[in-house]
């Protein structure tokens, strides 16, 4: 093991690479890491992160960093602080802003204030998380990109209600809805009177599908789907007849 007194001398060597190497090593006392945190070369201060005992007031300095990467790595630091992570939510890169949203340290009242990013791959990020909760998915189901409206269908948080909003999305996200096993009988008869006929089809042969659900769809205009129902072994009498 390297004595702390060459390490301490070997965070001022004249190679970037080794004081890299000094900055990720175990026994690199905290005192050093402070200062390597300042380094001119952007390989060092990433290594800091990457350090074992690295601290979350290091962080915090290393959230400001000039180099997107570092930022990176702090985002995604299972130590970064959570109001380490509020800043970055705000920084001006979206691969940061997306591994905020992953981390498990990021506060809900600041993914909360992310859901109207300006770019679809954080808002997908946010409506996919599996904490992200009813409530704000309620909000996103209304989100201009079919992407991240699909994304809320999918959530294991999305319920009847968020279901309901995103009857009015897109045509992929109300085919999702006609097909899921999830849909109740409300979100099923909402979309029996869907613009397409694709989606109405979707009804008639989803297995979740009520009586009520198929009576409603005896008067459609589209025979297929007529004659789904005709075929359909679990339509009672009333429907048939």
């Amino acid at each position: 093991n390297t004595a702390l007194p060459t390490l301490e001398k070997m965070a001022t060597d004249s190679d970037p690479s080794v004081r890299a190497a000094v900055a990720k090593n175990p026994r690199t006392p905290v005192t050093a890491l402070d200062k390597l945190a300042s380094d001119p070369e952007a390989i060092v201060r990433r290594a800091v992160v990457a350090h074992p005992s690295v601290t979350a007031s290091v962080l915090d300095k290393l959230s400001g960093d000039k180099d997107e990467s570092v930022r990176l790595a702090v985002a995604n630091h299972n130590r970064t602080s959570a109001s380490t992570l509020a800043k970055l939510a705000k920084d001006d890169n979206v691969d940061v802003r997306t591994a905020v949203v992953r981390n498990p340290h990021t506060e809900l009242s600041t993914i909360a204030g992310m859901i109207t990013d300006s770019q679809v791959k954080v808002r997908l990020e946010i409506a996919s998380l599996s904490r992200t909760p009813k409530e704000l998915l309620m909000k996103m189901a209304g989100d201009p990109e079919s992407d991240v409206q699909l994304a809320v269908a999918q959530n294991p948080n999305a319920d009847e209600d968020v279901f309901m909003k995103l009857t009015e999305g897109d045509l992929p996200v109300r085919q999702h809805l006609a097909n899921s096993n999830r849909a109740t009988e409300k979100v099923l008869l909402k979309l029996t009177g869907d613009a397409s006929a694709a989606v109405r089809l979707a009804v008639a042969q989803n297995r979740l599908a009520t009586q009520s659900v198929y009576l409603r769809l005896t008067e459609d205009s589209e025979v297929s789907i007529r004659m789904s129902l005709a075929k359909n072994p679990k339509a009672n009498e009333e429907v048939l007849l």
